[in-house]
């Protein structure tokens, strides 16, 4: 279960990493996988192995990719306690056009929210923080505004806590790590519904 997602209780300035389980799913994305080998008193190994990709592979992929990103404009609140994520997902979020604000955990997200609430298009909701959750966020902020529009994020889709949430009326889901691609659609679709 070393990939199974969970959150730490460990402060931030001593830093949290960027999770197995996180490290996991971006390798799955690229069509690789991870081993590990273990012994005790010994330590533990790694290894990441991606597939080959050639020049022309890659050119081809950069031309497909800047066709399928879906740009747009307005204002997302991105929520996560992992800084690696909120970084990646405001640069994607910027390169498709939006301002992002950035926040990492629940709490702070209701309190950002309630302040600039209209000027905020979209929220996007880590589910798995410490203190307030993410389920105790949204529906923070669906007493604040009931027509909040709210991309639930987790890294793991298997998971009943997600449909608890979806099923109270999150707007959408999207799974982390999200290529840019996938963030761009969900973000659009989110905002045209």
């Amino acid at each position: 279960r070393i990939f199974d997602p969970f959150f730490t209780t460990k402060h931030k300035e001593t830093g949290t990493g960027l999770g197995l389980s996180i490290v996991y799913s971006i390798v799955r994305n690229f069509r690789g996988f991870v081993t590990v080998y273990s012994e005790p008193d010994k330590g533990t190994s790694f290894n990441v192995y991606f597939p080959l990709l050639n020049e022309s592979e890659a050119d081809s992929r950069k031309s497909d990719l800047k066709r399928n990103i879906c740009y747009g404009e307005g204002t997302i609140l991105v929520t996560d306690d992992e800084e690696t994520v909120r970084n990646i997902m405001k640069e994607y979020l910027e390169e498709c056009g939006y301002d992002v604000l950035l926040v990492e955990n629940g709490s702070e997200c209701v309190e950002v929210f309630e302040r600039e609430k209209s000027k905020i298009s979209a929220v996007i909701l880590d589910m798995s923080m410490p203190g307030m959750s993410g389920k105790d966020a949204f529906i923070a902020l669906k007493r604040i505004s009931p027509d909040v529009r709210v991309l639930l994020s987790s890294g793991f889709r298997d998971d009943n806590r997600v449909d608890e949430v979806l099923q109270l009326g999150v707007s959408g889901f999207v799974q982390k790590p999200a290529t840019l691609e996938v963030l761009s659609e969900a973000v659009r679709k989110l905002l045209n519904d």
